[in-house]
């Protein structure tokens, strides 16, 4: 999955992001922050929203 964030393909970055979702941990975050930058703003847009739902799971945990 760490490979897929740098694709060149962005489909393969967007299902690299939301696999990084599903699995959450310290690390991943680093990674999807990274991707907030990403050139493609469809990748930025699913990172965002990927962000944005494991921060509201940590609340609720």
């Amino acid at each position: 999955i760490v490979h897929a964030v740098r694709d060149p393909d962005t489909e393969v970055r967007i299902l690299a992001v939301r696999a990084l979702e599903t699995l959450v941990n310290e690390d991943n975050e680093t990674i999807l922050e990274s991707l907030l930058s990403d050139p493609d703003k469809k990748v930025c847009r699913y990172t965002r929203w990927a962000v944005e739902r494991i921060k509201a799971k940590k609340m609720t945990w």
